[in-house]
């Protein structure tokens, strides 16, 4: 058997920091199921799975694997990054197999909660064409995840903007009816948003954190926020709102500027301003927001990433010459009795 087992010293962060054999194992698994990974036939990696499973027999501390795998998984299902559903199952069925039922049961819940959220959101759809008070909200995507069998994830006490909150009481109010005796519990980290933003140069789409939008909508009320503005309108911890801002100020060319860019948010942030971009254009990747009066420009691109998604934007209110508009929504939920 010949498994090629690359540690953090080879293919990742750091030499001489040891990766344990249970960990290595569940970084090769997702280096084979994920997209983008090894360039292999599905008969061949079919054949490197069967390969694990034997390696994996040897292992002492088995549910260190079954973590890490768990962890793994989780990322590739929720930011749909797994190659094929049919080797995600395979790979369980065989750790059935050596381990039993038990061992894969919350990895078995994992799958099934995503099979499921496309019947869910076919129903959701059904329901908010009958519902009067949905009529006038972005199109929204919701995964419920059951408790208990995903990797816990951080929560923040965010302060859900106007535009959103009509969209998630839309949605407990039809699984108030789909699902009797269950309480949701919002995981907005894992959520994204995508946004319909009026620059002076026209209509850009933007793909965004839930965090990122809700900073993004706050634009529509006035043009010009200072950091401690920000922070109180989102309710998040001050380094959590430091981490959005320059990810929406400094734009994406951080090999060329992230120096003269993000040094600018070193030491205390609550004086600074920031104000909606004028100059995006549709020949350049640029920041969002500008801060301090600099403008932080992105290199040119080849590409633009668009989103495939299409809904319909709310158009209840006037627009602004400067105008965020939720277009479409992907949240994530937990599910607890």
């Amino acid at each position: 058997m010949n498994l090629e087992l690359k540690g953090k010293g080879e293919g990742g962060k750091k030499k001489g920091s040891g990766s344990s054999m249970p960990e290595l194992l569940a970084n090769y698994c997702d280096n084979l199921l994920k997209k983008g990974g090894v360039k292999l036939e599905e008969d061949q990696i079919e054949e490197r799975l069967e390969k694990v499973v034997q390696l994996f027999s040897f292992l002492q501390d088995k549910d260190m694997f079954n973590e890490y795998y768990r962890k793994a998984l989780a990322k590739r299902l929720l930011n749909d990054k797994s190659a094929s559903d049919e080797l995600e199952r395979s790979l369980i069925s065989k750790l059935k197999l050596r381990c039993g039922q038990q061992f894969t049961t919350k990895l078995d819940g994992m799958i099934t909660d995503i099979s499921l959220a496309t019947d869910l959101k076919k129903n959701y759809d059904t329901f908010k064409k009958d519902d009067a008070e949905s009529a006038d909200i972005a199109d929204i995507s919701v995964t419920v995840l059951t408790t208990g069998f995903w990797p816990s994830y951080k929560q923040c006490d965010l302060t859900i903007p106007p535009e959103l909150i009509g969209c998630l009481e839309s949605f407990i109010r039809f699984y108030d009816e789909y699902k009797k005796h269950t309480k949701l519990t919002w995981l907005h980290t894992l959520g994204h948003a995508m946004l319909d933003v009026k620059f002076a140069a026209g209509k850009k789409k933007l793909e965004v954190s839930i965090y990122q939008g809700a900073i993004m909508l706050l634009f529509n009320e006035k043009d010009t926020y200072t950091f401690t503005e920000v922070q109180q309108a989102i309710n998040l911890p001050e380094e959590e709102v430091k981490r959005y801002l320059i990810s929406l100020s400094c734009g994406k060319a951080k090999v060329r500027r992230a120096a003269a860019s993000e040094a600018s948010f070193s030491g205390s942030c609550r004086n600074r301003s920031f104000a909606i971009f004028h100059g995006i254009d549709a020949t350049r990747t640029v920041c969002a927001l500008r801060c301090c009066g600099r403008v932080a420009r992105a290199r040119r691109l080849r590409t633009v990433r668009l989103s495939l998604w299409i809904g319909s934007s709310r158009t209840s209110k006037p627009l602004k010459p400067m105008h965020n508009e939720p277009r479409v929504l992907s949240l994530l939920c937990t599910e607890s009795c």
